[in-house]
């Protein structure tokens, strides 16, 4: 089976602006700061400040990118513009930006590495159409679509699972009995799904409330 997996994958995956409200990049010409759109370890896309960003592509902006109580001197080359919106590559840190990325957005890069497998390969449920995204390792998402609605769904992220099954109940796992349901927990697992490339925004909605409703 392994050989017929259909991959779905971003060319260059960034992190979804979900978790990112308390991260910055500070222009160091005029100590703007910009929100971020979307990041990685080889770039980041900025929503323009109080300050027009006069650059055309190729120039190269130097500033701070500041995580949490992080930060890092940078030095950004831009590629493209749309708009107020500014992608870049890093040109200098990127070894530093890698490895902070690795470390505070570990659960966003999880989601990052799945794919979703070819519906050809899935076996039709009695109560609808499966859908699988999956790491190639243990964590997923498994879920029944019916008449264009999520009816129930598995989630396996790390040693931690969390299901609706069909009688609409949630129920919380952990593999190795260690931890009990908590709102880090739960946080975990909202982060994850919404980084999941392909899946409806509705759906991430619905699950996000369902998760919400458990604490």
């Amino acid at each position: 089976m392994n050989s017929n997996k259909k991959i779905i994958r971003r060319e260059y995956p960034r992190v979804k602006n979900f978790h990112l409200e308390n991260i910055k990049f500070v222009n160091s010409q005029n100590n703007d700061s910009l929100n971020i759109i979307n990041l990685s370890n080889t770039g980041i896309a900025l929503l323009q400040g109080a300050y027009p960003i006069e650059i055309i592509e190729n120039d190269l902006v130097s500033g701070n990118l500041i995580i949490e109580n992080e930060k890092i001197p940078v030095v950004l080359k831009l590629v493209r513009k749309n708009g107020n919106i500014f992608a870049f590559t890093f040109e200098k840190s990127k070894e530093e930006v890698s490895k902070l990325l690795k470390k505070i957005f570990d659960i966003e890069l999880k989601a990052l590495k799945m794919y979703g497998v070819k519906k050809d390969f899935l076996i039709k449920q009695p109560d609808g159409n499966p859908f699988w995204f999956f790491d190639g390792e243990k964590n997923e998402l498994y879920y029944i679509e019916n008449n264009s609605q999520m009816i129930r769904y598995r989630i396996c992220l790390s040693n931690y699972i969390i299901q609706k099954n069909k009688n609409e109940k949630l129920e919380y796992y952990d593999s190795n009995y260690e931890s009990k349901l908590n709102k880090v927990i739960i946080e975990k697992f909202i982060r994850f799904v919404y980084n999941i490339d392909g899946l409806k925004k509705e759906y991430f909605n619905l699950i996000k409330e369902d998760l919400e409703s458990m604490l």
